[in-house]
Formats: C-alpha cells, sequence, structure tokens
C-alpha cells in the first residue's frame, strides 16, 4: 500500500460478532456491529467496499478473523496483525475503543501485520 490512505477500517472480532470502525482522514468516524455469521460477514463486506476503504485492519484473535479475511481479500487489502502488538497502542479496553485504535493503526499505515497473506482456503 504505497501512498497515503483516505479511509480504513479497524475490526474488533469476537466468537459471535465483530465491531467495525471506518476512520477517514477528514475526521469521519462510522462504527457498526455485525454478526459473525455468513449474513453478518456479507453486510460488513458490502458496508466497507461501499464505503469505499483502502484497507481494513483486524487482530489475529484465535481463527475468528479466517472467515472475515476470505471475504474480504478479493475486495481491499486486509491486515492482519498480531493481537499483542496492536494492543500496545492502547490502555482502555471496550470493543469500540479496540476496533477505532486498530483503523487508526491501519489508517496511519503503522498495523503490524500481513496485508498480503496468501488466499487461507489454500493452506488453512
Amino acid at each position: 500500500m504505497e501512498g497515503e490512505l483516505n479511509k480504513s477500517c479497524g475490526l474488533d472480532i469476537h466468537k459471535r460478532f465483530v465491531i467495525a470502525t471506518i476512520l477517514s482522514r477528514s475526521g469521519e468516524k462510522q462504527q457498526q456491529r455485525f454478526s459473525r455469521d455468513d449474513v453478518g460477514i456479507l453486510n460488513l463486506k458490502n458496508w466497507v467496499t461501499s464505503e469505499k476503504c483502502d484497507v481494513v485492519a483486524c487482530e489475529s484473535a484465535s481463527d475468528f478473523w479466517v472467515p472475515i479475511y476470505e471475504a474480504l481479500i478479493d475486495h481491499l487489502p486486509v491486515i492482519v496483525g498480531n493481537a499483542r502488538d496492536m494492543k500496545a497502542f492502547t490502555h482502555k479496553k471496550t470493543d469500540k475503543i479496540d476496533s477505532e485504535v486498530i483503523a487508526q493503526l491501519a489508517l496511519n499505515q503503522i498495523a503490524c501485520g500481513h496485508p498480503t497473506l496468501n488466499r487461507l482456503s489454500d493452506n488453512y
């Protein structure tokens, strides 16, 4: 990802739901909660792509991120970061704060992760 990003989405992924925060350079912030079932993941993908995000970032918590990664990777870059590294940037712990911090890290291109993983269905 070269150049300045204009819009990013940070995801805080849980067993049954995802908190997503979209941040833009203009200061706009949007947050939504999605179920982590097929319909919810499709709704997340549609929201992120309709908002024209440059990148999505999430933590590699358990394997909960895998279906979300698979749904998004053909549409935009996805950064999967080490949860420990991303948590080092925040002191308070809430789902909304976590997703916002992850979005901010991605927007400023300081999220630690692997933005160009191979398709996981081939390896997982």
